[in-house]
């Protein structure tokens, strides 16, 4: 494309209109960014609860929560009974999961959980910004929101976590889960079914062995051979770094919660999260 227009027009012209083009993009993106001032501090002094996917989230009576305010995550469509929980927000924000081949049985099959959860009239579904399109094009009916992770909450602890502005950066789609909770304004976040079983699975892809009860819902042979597709796009050395991360910024979300004077807590029995106060879910509903 750039060749034919520059068989037409002047090489600055191309590049002016490459500028506009960029422009006007980067303006309607941080518009989008904007629309986030309408939940800060929405839920103020309220508790919310974080489902992870991890084998765990089956123990739970899902009638205890069904007057709760729930964020999920993910693939928890695949869950039979999902909507027994009373969700109201949705969070994406892999990259493997918006660079489908719609040709692909496993790719379909995860584009249809995917509408499966965003499409429920009361959620709200949050992705990253850099998706924009994506949600525009394949997704342009559900109730959407968008953040901008542009920095690590490491080194900045002391500056306020916002949605209408940059955001912070994770490789775990529970922690921008809880960094939206926290700009919502809720006092007390609760996380459930967060064993963090991502590394779990990268050992178990490579060395070919079964899924069966590393998340809460059962692995479809497609959904089995997506993630073996992934395995096979990194290097097990990048996993191992990603899930120190993981580990680590579970560590300062937790440090910036108690700076901020915000109660985060760990209902999950067992799992990898060592740095977040656990507490028992029956006594949080008692």
């Amino acid at each position: 494309m750039k060749k034919l227009l520059k068989s037409v027009f002047s090489e600055r012209i191309i590049d002016q209109a490459s500028l506009f083009i960029f422009k006007n993009f980067a303006k309607y993106n941080f518009k989008k960014i904007n629309e986030n001032s309408k939940y800060y501090n929405k839920f103020s002094k309220n508790r919310c609860f974080i489902l992870g996917n991890g084998p765990s989230l089956n123990q739970i009576d899902k009638n205890l929560l069904s007057k709760e305010i729930i964020f999920s995550v993910n693939q928890i469509a695949r869950l039979n009974d999902f909507n027994k929980f009373n969700i109201l927000f949705h969070v994406w924000a892999d990259p493997y999961f918006f660079n489908l081949d719609f040709n692909k049985e496993e790719d379909y099959e995860l584009f249809k959980t995917m509408k499966k959860v965003s499409e429920l009239s009361e959620v709200t579904t949050f992705f990253p910004i850099d998706q924009i399109e994506f949600v525009l094009r394949y997704l342009p009916n559900i109730k959407s929101g968008f953040f901008l992770p542009k920095y690590s909450l490491r080194y900045n602890l002391n500056k306020k976590i916002r949605m209408d502005s940059i955001f912070p950066s994770y490789y775990n789609v529970v922690q921008y889960a809880i960094s939206i909770a926290i700009y919502m304004g809720f006092t007390n976040i609760y996380l459930l079914g967060c064993e963090t079983t991502s590394l779990l699975t990268s050992i178990k892809t490579r060395l070919e062995m079964d899924l069966t009860n590393t998340y809460s819902y059962s692995i479809s042979n497609n959904e089995n051979n997506r993630l073996k597709k992934i395995s096979n796009m990194t290097s097990y050395e990048s996993d191992l770094f990603n899930n120190l991360k993981v580990i680590q910024d579970y560590k300062y979300l937790n440090d910036y919660c108690t700076l901020n004077k915000i109660n985060l807590y760990n209902c999950t029995p067992g799992g990898l999260i060592e740095s977040i106060r656990r507490v028992n879910l029956n006594d949080v509903l008692k």
